[in-house]
């Protein structure tokens, strides 16, 4: 019987978090996803989580919702089905693209151009900073 576990990130910013869901959304071809809802806990449940984003498990195609709760200390936490590999793999998806929005962003903030190299999927593999 699969659970939904909590996994600590270092993600802090609310809005390079929607700018990264969006993009995988859109990348992914998932849909949409939704803001402050909450995440139900396996069928016919009474527990729920409140979470900040939210892709629901239709848009997944997966066992369960993935979502992105908002702790006390302004860092996220991800909300995903224990055996959900689907729903794991966008998890990391996103992560990926908060961290190259946040990189992309510090950089511009020291006076840095900066010029992605994507593959064939659209995901960013490497950041290229030039400064004049």
């Amino acid at each position: 019987m699969s659970k939904y576990k909590r996994i600590k990130t270092k993600i802090t910013s609310a809005d390079l978090l929607r700018q990264a869901l969006q993009e995988v959304v859109t990348r992914e071809g998932l849909g949409a996803f939704e803001e402050g809802d909450l995440i139900a806990h396996g069928y016919r449940s009474s527990q729920a989580t409140p979470v900040r984003f939210v892709i629901r498990k239709r848009h997944l195609l997966a066992y369960g919702d993935l979502g992105f709760a908002q702790a006390l200390d302004d860092t996220f936490t991800i909300v995903v089905d224990d055996l959900d590999r689907r729903g794991q793999h966008v998890a990391r998806e996103v992560k990926r693209s908060y961290a190259v929005l946040e990189a992309t962003r510090k950089a511009q903030a020291q006076g840095y151009t900066v010029s992605p190299v994507k593959d064939e999927m659209g995901r960013t593999l490497e950041l290229r900073l030039r400064r004049y």
